[in-house]
């Protein structure tokens, strides 16, 4: 069963069937059915004119049919489609795996897209086909199930829908910063000269900032013939379409749909599905934006724990930072994501965590430690990862590095003693950065190595079954020091 699924049920001439007529996830066995009167949720909301919030979906017993006895726990929101004289129309359905799986701004998001359609399929079945306007709903359906989640790499594919619904020939975000908006997204069929003006940042004195209003669009079909649009038809773009997709204090976001032959313009119909597609995109944006934040106030403090613990520890200054821009780079060599990527430093930072819980007398003996205080010392790992599993915005990958910075390729290692790839690739990893840093570093009981040097006894460890000599040759050549691969053998 999909995390995702979506509905879109219409009443039957006849007002004693509704038929789903766009679906997604579950609910395409159902896709084209005719569901009569007093079945389901979906005539429940009709016959109360008001949305059904459910955490607990599949326990409830107005479900229709095969979703009374799914093979999973789901929760579903349904949102009746009433005409302006409150008459219902159909209705919205969407649905999540799991219980309780969704919260008041998800009601609140489906009930502004239920309006939408409702609206729309109004003046649609009182001037045009049905089957214009169920292509019209069934664009925001899709549009609403692609941007469900919460994450940025959704953004391109979106961007390219709501191009499509506008006719455009390319399509751009504008985000308000200090001196004006900058563009922050670009795609679509324009000439060179037209990117390049683009790229300019349009300062917020400017008057046609001015023009774009938080509620409604501004829409012009021939910029040729616009005082102010002029600069943009002699780089080719003739058709202008803007409308404010975020406006929070924190962030303020436009969106521009652009095209390259002069028209009559956005029409009303038109204009009604991109605000749909504008209020939907807007909800991404502002959940990703306000996510940046929080994992920037996340990042700040684990690296803040990261280096209490170096200056607790006596570590060369600044090994907390060094390792994770080691780890960075490594990670950005083998092709890791963006997400990925944070996740490794966020181990880099937390790693010697479970240090927290060791005494002074053993963390900061001088001499050699007894097998006992060695024993206690290897506690760490263990100690480290029953901290950060408490910490619910701690990703897994920087959990595995917590625990498993001290395996050994060879499966000499602790705590848990795996070996090869059984190893975690944040793990291996963040081992490969943390001894090249260590071999380079001072400490009272050894002198720093020079990065050749270091790289040279980098590569013997690996070698002798401490490290992957995968990762260390890659390692090595990111930092141009592949050749001590060959320097150590002589």
């Amino acid at each position: 069963m999909n995390s995702e699924h979506a509905a879109l049920l219409l009443l039957e001439p006849d007002g004693e069937h509704q038929r789903c007529y766009a679906a997604a996830g579950m609910f395409l066995e159902i896709k084209d059915t005719l569901v009569p009167r007093g079945w389901g949720l979906g005539w429940a909301a009709i016959e109360t004119r008001a949305p059904i919030w459910l955490d607990q979906a599949h326990l409830d017993q107005r479900a229709y049919g095969q979703f009374r006895h799914p093979p999973g726990a789901y929760s579903e929101l349904v949102i009746p489609l009433l005409n302006s004289q409150g008459q219902p129309l159909g209705v919205l359905i969407s649905a999540r795996n799991g219980e309780r799986a969704y919260l008041e701004r998800d009601v609140r998001l489906l009930q502004i897209i239920g309006n939408i359609a409702a609206n729309t399929l109004e003046r649609v079945r009182a001037n045009e086909s049905l089957e214009a306007e169920i292509a019209e709903k069934t664009a925001l359906l899709e549009l609403s199930q692609m941007l469900g989640g919460n994450d940025a790499a959704l953004l391109p594919a979106a961007m390219e829908k709501i191009r499509q619904m506008g006719h455009a020939d390319a399509i751009a975000l504008g985000v308000q910063e200090p001196d004006g908006y900058h563009l922050r997204w670009l795609t679509g069929h324009l000439g060179a000269e037209a990117k390049e003006f683009l790229q300019k940042p349009l300062p917020l004195e400017h008057p046609l900032v001015n023009l774009i209003p938080i509620e409604k669009a501004f829409r012009v079909g021939d910029t040729a013939a616009h005082p102010l649009l002029k600069p943009y038809a002699r780089v080719g773009i003739r058709g202008l379409y803007l409308r404010t997709v975020v406006h929070e204090p924190e962030l303020k976001v436009a969106l521009a749909l652009m095209r390259l032959e002069p028209s009559p313009g956005w029409g009303p119909a038109e204009d009604r599905l991109l605000e749909g597609a504008a209020q939907i995109l807007g909800a991404l944006l502002l959940r990703l934006e306000r996510t940046r934040q929080l994992e920037t106030a996340y990042e700040g403090a684990l690296r803040a724990i990261g280096l209490a613990l170096e200056a607790r520890d006596r570590e060369t200054a600044g090994h907390t930072d060094r390792v994770a821009a080691l780890v960075e780079q490594l990670g950005r060599a083998l092709g890791l994501s963006e997400a990925e990527l944070r996740d490794l430093r966020w181990g880099a930072y937390l790693h010697d965590v479970g240090k927290l819980a060791l005494s002074d007398a053993i963390l900061l003996k001088p001499d050699k430690l007894t097998p006992e205080e060695f024993c206690t010392m290897r506690t760490h790992t263990h100690l480290g990862d029953d901290l950060v599993r408490n910490l619910p915005f701690v990703p897994l990958v920087a959990r595995q590095i917590v625990r498993h910075h001290h395996e050994r390729w060879d499966g000499r290692g602790y705590p848990d003693g795996l070996a090869g790839e059984d190893i975690p690739l944040a793990a291996r990893i963040f081992a490969v950065c943390d001894v090249f840093d260590a071999l380079c570093s001072h400490r009272p009981y050894k002198t720093a190595l020079s990065p050749e040097q270091a790289a040279q006894e980098l590569w013997r460890s690996a070698q002798s079954g401490h490290l992957d000599q995968n990762l260390v040759k890659v390692f090595l050549k990111t930092q141009g020091l592949e050749a001590a691969t060959s320097q150590a053998a002589d």
